[in-house]
């Protein structure tokens, strides 16, 4: 007897943002001025993988939606921007986007997509002068603040909750408790959101 297996990378991204925010502290300075290379350092490896995978973890999220909510069998959707498939999935289910843009939880993705388009396409390599290395801006983020253990801590659970905010506006549940790689041997449910009334 065969199986059909699915992976959710939903949750896998999750995983890898949890684990890699742990690895971070909260001090990115050597003394009241400037920053210590070695926290700094440290600490924008492991928040450039944290805030990449909260990106994908919103993106695979929104496609899940697309694919298994809305039974889409197509690609074209599935090339749009974040904002464009929210545009799109809330017309489908009737509902208006402006319950979801604008709020605080929209703007923490926002700062977080911002900085992380930044890095990506990272252009100015000049940070700044003195006696050590200062702090410095990326996207208008100061890099002491912005990547620190309890920044991406909160940016994980403010992203979760805009996943719960999207999926209650639209009718549909998540499924936290799902492996991310599992079968339809073992789970009733195979998708990270759902529709409960197609459980029925």
């Amino acid at each position: 007897m065969a199986f059909t297996f699915y992976m959710s990378m939903e949750k896998l991204s999750l995983k890898i943002a949890n684990e890699f925010s742990l690895q971070m502290t909260n001090d990115n300075f050597a003394d009241d001025l400037f920053l210590d290379l070695e926290k700094t350092l440290n600490n924008i490896q492991n928040g450039f993988i944290v805030i990449t995978q909260l990106n994908c973890f919103l993106e695979s999220f929104l496609n899940t939606i697309i694919l298994s909510c809305m039974e889409y069998d197509g690609n074209e959707l599935l090339t749009r921007n974040i904002k464009t498939k929210m545009e799109i999935i809330f017309f489908w289910f009737g509902q208006k986007t402006s319950l979801i843009i604008g709020t605080h939880l929209w703007q923490t993705h926002k700062t977080i997509t911002k900085v992380r388009n930044a890095m990506i396409h990272f252009k100015k390599s000049y940070i700044g002068e003195g006696g050590d290395i200062p702090d410095f801006c990326i996207a208008n983020e100061k890099v002491s603040s912005f990547f620190t253990r309890m920044n991406m801590v909160s940016a994980i659970e403010h992203y979760k909750k805009l996943a719960c905010e999207i999926a209650t506006i639209l009718g549909l549940k998540i499924f936290e408790d799902i492996e991310i790689l599992g079968g339809d041997g073992t789970d009733d449910i195979l998708t990270y959101v759902y529709n409960p009334k197609d459980k029925k």
